[in-house]
Order: C-alpha cells, then structure tokens, then sequence
C-alpha cells in the first residue's frame, strides 16, 4: 500500500515590503509634505520616488526646479539632488 502523499506547502510567509504586494500610493493621487518624506519611508511609498509624493508646488519650492527639469536632469544628477535633500 502506498504512502499517503506529503502535505501541500505552507503558503508563502507576506513580505515586509510593499513592492512585493503592489501597496505602494499612486504619486498622482497622493502627496504628502516634504517633512514626512525626509529621512524616512511612509508607509506606501515608493523608496526610489519620493520625490513623486510632493505636491508640484512644494515639489518646485523643495528642489528647485519643475519636474520636467528635474525629469531631464541626468540620472546621477538626480540622485544627487534627492541625496542633499533627505529624500534618497
């Protein structure tokens, strides 16, 4: 007679990440202040955009340019800019 057959695996244990469940904010529907996005990662925000999560006029008053400059700005430029700013 044959062995019965092993138990099925338990499911896969939830991530701490939101990237792995698809729970970060949409950027064009929610914004938050520049002093909650500084030197910390909100719950729902995308780590590598924070700088997406400002409102175009603190966006402007906080870097320094529109985001179709900061946008045309070179990648390591970029970083630059949301490294001085608390926001990489």
């Amino acid at each position: 007679r044959p062995p019965p057959p092993p138990p099925p695996p338990p499911p896969a244990a939830p991530t701490a990440t939101a990237a792995a469940n698809g729970a970060f904010k949409d950027p064009a529907t929610f914004s938050l202040p520049y002093e909650q996005l500084k030197d910390q990662i909100p719950a729902g925000v995308d780590p590598a955009k924070k700088e997406q999560y400002l409102s175009d006029s603190e966006f402007q008053k906080v870097m320094g340019c529109s985001r179709a400059e900061f946008g045309e700005m070179k990648g390591w430029k970029q970083q630059q800019v949301k490294k001085s700013l608390g926001l990489f």
